[in-house]
């Protein structure tokens, strides 16, 4: 029986220490992003967002050469600023941010005092980490109020096929713009400052979350009030039970039947419940059960 234990807990182990961050690379004009994400969440979707703006930040500042813009959550590692190494004889520069979650001001700062001060950039390398925490130019400013709309380039987490685009959401500024689409029009219904994971179980409920342990549903509809048809929407917060603190993990969502919506983790087995009509979110199924 312990031989049995002792082989049952060595692959136990093995299965929590297999997990390994998700990789996304592709090229953004002459930006070329290399990902890293613990899961396939938002976070990957706000590192394309992020490349997109130093695009934008990269032709107006006359910048024509490539960049390889690495967004790498370790704390173990340092902001390096470098041109390719010998070995490889490259001349592209290379810009590592190690942050566990995308600044994307900071990060255009950071890449436009790179840019500025490239000549001597072997001299200043100890300054990166001030450039990065510095305040945002008038540049930075400019180009951080453009427009972005969520991506489409990680089939792991596009819109669901049946119900393309009955929500959406652009950036701008630090705010993510939540948007409805009803009969061929398009309508503002929610800011948030974070989005964690944007999912949509059926055509008229979006689930996000903002936190680990913040869930926002957002409901919209296209309906008649009298005198014209309008979309009306409804915004529901729930405080949430996160199932690690350290971190936030990606959960299945998923419709049951036309009353209930599923929320499950990925590494237990506990489940949520949200009854869609009474607007009620069931903390723990299996315990409520067992009452």
């Amino acid at each position: 029986m312990t031989k049995f234990l002792n082989i049952l807990l060595l692959f136990t182990c093995s299965l929590i220490y297999a997990h390994k961050n998700v990789m996304f690379q592709k090229s953004y004009g002459n930006v070329n992003l290399i990902s890293s994400t613990p899961y396939y969440t938002e976070d990957i979707n706000k590192n394309i967002i992020t490349a997109k703006y130093v695009e934008l930040l990269l032709n107006e500042l006359g910048h024509k050469d490539s960049i390889n813009l690495y967004l790498w959550p370790n704390r173990e590692l340092k902001f390096k600023a470098y041109f390719g190494s010998e070995e490889s004889q490259q001349k592209i520069l290379n810009i590592w941010i190690p942050e566990f979650e995308t600044n994307i001001s900071k990060t255009l700062s950071l890449v436009e005092t790179i840019i500025t001060n490239q000549k001597s950039l072997d001299k200043k390398r100890n300054k990166l980490l001030t450039w990065y925490n510095s305040d945002p130019s008038e540049i930075v400013k400019t180009i951080h109020l453009n427009k972005m709309y969520r991506p489409n380039d990680v089939p792991e987490i596009e819109y669901p096929s049946s119900f393309d685009y009955s929500f959406d959401y652009f950036y701008e500024n630090g705010i993510y713009h939540i948007l409805t689409h009803q009969n061929r029009s398009v309508t503002e219904v929610a800011q948030v400052d974070k989005i964690l994971q944007f999912e949509i179980p059926i055509y008229n409920l979006l689930f996000i979350f903002t936190d680990i342990n913040s869930l926002t549903i957002i409901k919209a509809d296209y309906k008649y009030d009298g005198t014209e048809y309008k979309t009306i929407s409804e915004t529901m917060k729930f405080d949430f039970q996160s199932e690690w603190e350290h971190g936030f993990r990606p959960y299945e969502i998923r419709s049951l039947g036309r009353k209930y919506i599923t929320i499950e983790t990925i590494f237990s087995d506990k489940i949520f419940l949200y009854n869609i009509s009474k607007k009620k979110l069931i903390l723990d199924l299996y315990a409520k059960l067992e009452e």
